[in-house]
């Protein structure tokens, strides 16, 4: 049995159209329910279609993990987790196109504020700023003059905030 995780608006409209217009059956679900994994099994499915929005806020924080708990489970799921890991990530991409030898502009990835601004201070201009999430030019500022750390905190940099909950 397929599965189609409905994301209304979105590209899932096409996967329905393109099953009802061919009498291909199909479950519509919702891949963020609490018992997926258990209904999914009860429906013997055996593969899940998500085409997941860059908008909900529930994909950046769990869609990963749900899909790939999925896979896990035994049912095949599109995109499946090698395809998708490094999905709306600029910095899960550098690093995969730096193992993969894919070129791809010089890119620098920063884990502390220090760290940016000692790279700051000899860094050449123009420079291109992005945040890790983002597209469609979200996310995104360039800078043809120098950068100080104080013009760093009121530009893109100042936007993120902090992935880990602070206890």
């Amino acid at each position: 049995m397929l599965a189609i995780h409905i994301y209304e608006n979105g590209y899932s409209d096409r996967w329905v159209r393109y099953c009802e217009k061919n009498d291909i059956p199909y479950q519509p679900v919702n891949i963020f329910d609490s018992d997926i994994i258990s209904r999914l099994r009860e429906q013997g499915v055996t593969l899940l279609l998500c085409n997941l929005s860059l908008t909900d806020h529930r994909n950046a924080l769990i869609s990963m993990e749900i899909l790939m708990a999925v896979q896990k489970a035994g049912i095949r799921v599109f995109p499946d987790h090698d395809s998708y890991w490094h999905h709306d990530d600029k910095v899960a991409q550098k690093y995969m196109f730096e193992a993969l030898q894919i070129p791809h502009p010089r890119s620098w990835v920063f884990y502390s504020g220090k760290e940016a601004r000692q790279w700051l201070s000899a860094a050449s201009y123009p420079l291109v700023f992005k945040l890790r999430g983002g597209a469609g030019s979200s996310n995104v500022s360039s800078s043809k003059i120098t950068v100080t750390p104080k013009s760093m905190s009121a530009g893109c940099l100042a936007k993120a905030s902090s992935p880990v909950p602070r206890y």
